[in-house]
């Protein structure tokens, strides 16, 4: 062989069938297709499949805001702001100060006038759900001049916008969207052809949730396709179950359906069924709805956020900007408890009150809160 020696020969073909071992344990990780490195997605979800993360805060509160503070609630009115409002209420008991709520609807000039009633009334802190900061830039200026903290959850930006602190914020939108994406690939491999719901009012939807969720994709599953398609906030629950089917039907090698907000789902379950569709659904922050249908198998998987937490975390930082105390090193990132469920892993509690990591938070908060 060229005039090289038996040895040479020798050990050269032991390298290469090392190299070719290797080749075989590097491909190992992908599907058959080369197409989607399954073991990756799934070591990344493992973390929050079979239990959730872990709880949000160890650190005490060193000092109680005065039982005469006021934490006020900024109420878009919708079903998760009306949950927040429940939660928010019992977290505002159990740290020993007063709550009310200002109600903002979701336009802006409901939003406008409830931002004004809110400086008006001067609270000791101000908690916002989802609502997108563009729509009261003088309100949070006003609560700025009072020296009202204000503290948000589900806001993209908030930092920016002049917001205290942010409870699931930019770092948890990222962090959703690399789970699904995740999620999607570890059970659905190389050949998913995936449509993506998402809510394009939603700044953090636009801004982190779509193209995190392509980029991951996209490095994870290469032979992966997904196509966006946009649901607008009013059309939850009225029409969008029908252009979700009608979607459906002019797509009909769609493999998967993702959403970043399962609550995008509430109606299309049964629209689906009507329609004789049937189709994965992973979405994720589960609604009391949208995990009722997960437990009737209507639904595929769900990344669901521990809400109650969330709201201790959320009251929390107010507490803690109240009596001029900086966030904790484990709350700071804003990220709560999540979970991946799937029907077999939803109780009846779930489906109620909405998905509960620790049902006891409010007595581990309150634990922490004696200052």
């Amino acid at each position: 062989m060229l005039g090289l020696s038996r040895k040479t020969v020798r050990s050269l073909g032991a390298a290469l069938a090392s190299l070719l071992l290797l080749a075989v344990f590097a491909s190992a990780s992908w599907s058959a297709s080369g197409g989607a490195n399954v073991a990756a997605a799934k070591a990344i979800i493992a973390p929050y499949v079979g239990h959730a993360g872990g709880f949000p805060l160890k650190t005490p509160l060193g000092k109680r805001p005065p039982a005469s503070s006021v934490l006020t609630f900024m109420d878009c009115e919708n079903p998760t702001c009306g949950l927040f409002n429940t939660l928010f209420a019992g977290a505002a008991k159990a740290l020993g100060v007063k709550y009310n709520e200002v109600a903002t609807g979701s336009n802006a000039a409901t939003i406008t006038t409830g931002f004004n009633t809110a400086v008006q009334q001067k609270p000791s802190a101000v908690l916002v759900a989802g609502l997108d900061p563009s729509l009261y830039k003088a309100g949070l200026a006003g609560l700025k001049a009072e020296h009202v903290p204000v503290i948000g959850t589900a806001i993209y930006g908030g930092l920016k916008a002049g917001f205290t602190s942010v409870m699931y914020g930019n770092t948890a939108f990222g962090f959703v969207s690399k789970e699904e994406a995740a999620y999607t690939v570890a059970h659905y491999g190389a050949h998913a052809k995936i449509a993506f719901y998402y809510l394009p009012e939603l700044s953090g939807t636009t801004q982190i949730t779509v193209p995190v969720f392509k980029n991951e994709i996209a490095k994870l599953c290469p032979s992966c396709t997904v196509r966006l398609v946009p649901i607008l906030f009013a059309a939850i629950g009225t029409t969008a179950p029908g252009q979700i089917v009608a979607d459906l039907q002019a797509n009909p090698d769609t493999t998967v359906v993702v959403t970043a907000s399962s609550e995008a789902f509430t109606g299309a379950p049964s629209a689906l069924a009507a329609a004789g569709l049937h189709v994965p659904i992973i979405g994720a922050n589960g609604t009391p709805t949208t995990l009722g249908y997960l437990k009737q198998g209507q639904m595929t998987a769900d990344l669901s956020l521990d809400l109650g937490s969330l709201s201790g975390m959320i009251v929390d930082a107010a507490a803690r900007a109240i009596v001029h105390e900086p966030l904790p090193a484990e709350e700071a990132k804003g990220i709560p408890p999540y979970e991946w469920l799937t029907p077999k892993d939803v109780t009846a509690a779930d489906t109620t009150t909405g998905f509960a990591a620790y049902p006891n938070y409010l007595k581990r908060f309150a634990k922490l809160w004696k200052g």
